[in-house]
């Protein structure tokens, strides 16, 4: 099972949940194709195809609010 881990960055209101403990280097991001707005999620995949994080943007309309309290300071 992934460890999952949420940072926030308030400046940006962005969120990012990243699926596993281990850092992966990323191989690309891949904006998913959403209702409205189609970059507000982002997944990024690793090297071997891997889904490694979520990216969500204007993340304080998206995501619950004591999630993003919870979460680390975005690295």
């Amino acid at each position: 099972m992934p460890e999952l881990r949420l940072t926030y960055d308030a400046s940006s209101d962005a969120a990012h949940l990243h699926l596993d403990s281990v850092k992966r280097q990323i191989g690309e991001s891949r904006a998913c194709e959403e209702m409205g707005d189609p970059v507000s999620t982002i997944l990024d995949i690793d090297t071997s195809d891997r889904v490694v994080g979520i990216e969500f943007f204007n993340a304080t309309k998206r995501l619950p609010v004591r999630l993003l309290a919870e979460a680390s300071e975005h690295e």
